[in-house]
C-alpha cells in the first residue's frame, strides 16, 4: 500500500529475481536466473492483480504449487546469451532515437544489454531479446536514464556467475545519432513471425534464406 502498512503477494516462484522493470503501459517485469526449478534464465511479466479465478501466477521455483503448471515467462533466455539476469529499464529518453519507448534488459552474467520486445497474441504476452552493441566491465544489475543528458547509466558488480573481469563498474551508454539497424518489434502469426526493423532492409538480404537461422527446443522444469 502507499502508506507501507500492507504488502500484497502478486506472484511467486522467482529464482534470484535481481531487479524489476516497469513500462508506462503498466506491465511489470522481473528476471529469474537458471537453477533449481528454473530451467533457463527468464524474464517474467507479472500481472499487478490476480486473474478472474483469484489464482496468482507461480513461475516454478521451489517446485509446483497447488498442482498448477508453471506460469509461462515473457521470454526464456538461452544460456549462451544470459546465464544470470539483472533488471530492466524503460527507454524514456527521446535522445535514443528509434529505441525510444523500448525496454532494455541487463545481464549480470554476460555483462551485456538487450532490447526487450513484447508481443501479445490472444491475451498471452511473449517476448524477444535483441543484443545491443558494446559490453560492460562488470556484471550489470541496474540502469537508469539521466533526465539531464538523456543517456543511460548502468551500474554493476562482480560475483559468482558472471563472466566479466572487473569488481564493479559505472558506465554510460550513449546514442550517437547514427542510423541503427535493429529489430524493434515483432508479431507471431499462424504461419510465421513478422519482424519490424528500425531501418528498411535490402530486399535481397531479406529474401536470401542462408541469411536466416532458427532453432527451437523444450524446457523441462525439475529440481
Amino acid at each position: 500500500s502507499a502508506d507501507g502498512e500492507r504488502a500484497d503477494v502478486i506472484a511467486t516462484g522467482f529464482r534470484n529475481p535481481d531487479g524489476v522493470g516497469l513500462h508506462p503501459a503498466g506491465w511489470l517485469t522481473t528476471p529469474c536466473s537458471e537453477g533449481d526449478w528454473t530451467p533457463s534464465s527468464m524474464i517474467c511479466e507479472v500481472p499487478l492483480a490476480a486473474g478472474a479465478d483469484g489464482v496468482i501466477p507461480h513461475y516454478g521455483y521451489r517446485g509446483p504449487r497447488d498442482s498448477q503448471a508453471p506460469t509461462l515467462p515473457l521470454a526464456y533466455l538461452p544460456r549462451g546469451l544470459d546465464n544470470s539476469s539483472g533488471g530492466q529499464v524503460y527507454v524514456s529518453s527521446e535522445r535514443w532515437g528509434p529505441l525510444h519507448g523500448q525496454m532494455i534488459h541487463l545481464s549480470f552474467g554476460a555483462g551485456a544489454h538487450y532490447l526487450l520486445l513484447r508481443d501479445l497474441v490472444d491475451g498471452q504476452s511473449q517476448g524477444a531479446i535483441v543484443p545491443l552493441p558494446g559490453e560492460f566491465k562488470s556484471g550489470v544489475h541496474r540502469g537508469r536514464f539521466n533526465p539531464r543528458d538523456g543517456q543511460l547509466y548502468v551500474s554493476g558488480m562482480s560475483g559468482w556467475g558472471t563472466y566479466t573481469t572487473d569488481q564493479g563498474c559505472f558506465q554510460r551508454v550513449r546514442y550517437t545519432g547514427d542510423s541503427v539497424q535493429l529489430p524493434i518489434g515483432f508479431h507471431v502469426h499462424q504461419n510465421g513471425v513478422a519482424v519490424r526493423f528500425s531501418e528498411p532492409l535490402k530486399r535481397e538480404t531479406a529474401e536470401t534464406a542462408s541469411n536466416h537461422f532458427a532453432q527451437c527446443w523444450n524446457y523441462q522444469y525439475s529440481g
